[in-house]
């Protein structure tokens, strides 16, 4: 597959999922086009099976994000994670949203396999109840 096509195929549901990361859409835009050049850079060597590849980016770029954001809390989903610590919230989004298997999760994050079941649960039970 051709950059462009995959670009074209895939902005929406990268989108998606840096939003649900972020929180915030013009960031998850800024991640998404940092990642993308990133990736285009490496196409080459990515090509073959590029989605895992490019979403480990977006996770990469949102856990080394610099910016300071301010935490909404609210009844949607995306608002609620806005609580958790960077790595906590790309683990239930890498989860749940994206359906990642632990060992996958574990190296997007640099964490043991072992240890990403509890930190999930913490992640889970730390987030505000809906009102």
């Amino acid at each position: 597959m051709e950059f462009a096509q995959y670009v074209a195929s895939q902005s929406t549901p990268l989108m998606r999922f840096a939003t649900a990361l972020t929180g915030r859409s013009r960031l998850a835009e800024d991640l998404v086009r940092d990642a993308l050049c990133r990736a285009y850079v490496r196409w080459d060597r990515i090509a073959a099976a590029p989605h895992a590849r490019v979403r480990g980016l977006v996770v990469a770029e949102y856990l080394s994000w610099r910016r300071l954001f301010a935490t909404r809390t609210g009844p949607d989903v995306v608002h609620r994670l806005a609580v958790l610590p960077r790595k906590q919230r790309a683990a239930v989004v890498l989860r749940y949203y994206a359906g990642l298997p632990d060992d996958e999760i574990a190296a997007h994050l640099g964490w043991r396999e072992s240890s990403v079941n509890s930190r999930i649960a913490r992640a889970l039970a730390a987030l505000p109840t809906q009102r």
